[in-house]
């Protein structure tokens, strides 16, 4: 069974994606409106700050 953490480097991915989902979104066309895609940006930094350190815990430091 893999270290519970070892799924913080997927999270990282996903919300990476959020954000590049967002900034897409604020930034060309836009099929989701603008509340919605400034939502999912800011749920995306929240998200990837968060993986980030719990990796940075886990594996590099």
């Amino acid at each position: 069974m893999p270290n519970p953490a070892f799924f913080d480097i997927f999270g990282v991915l996903t919300f990476a994606f959020l954000i590049w989902i967002g900034y897409t979104n604020l930034n060309g066309i836009k099929p989701l409106g603008e509340l919605i895609a400034l939502i999912i940006l800011i749920i995306g930094v929240i998200g990837l700050i968060i993986d980030a350190i719990n990796v940075y815990m886990a594996y590099i430091k």
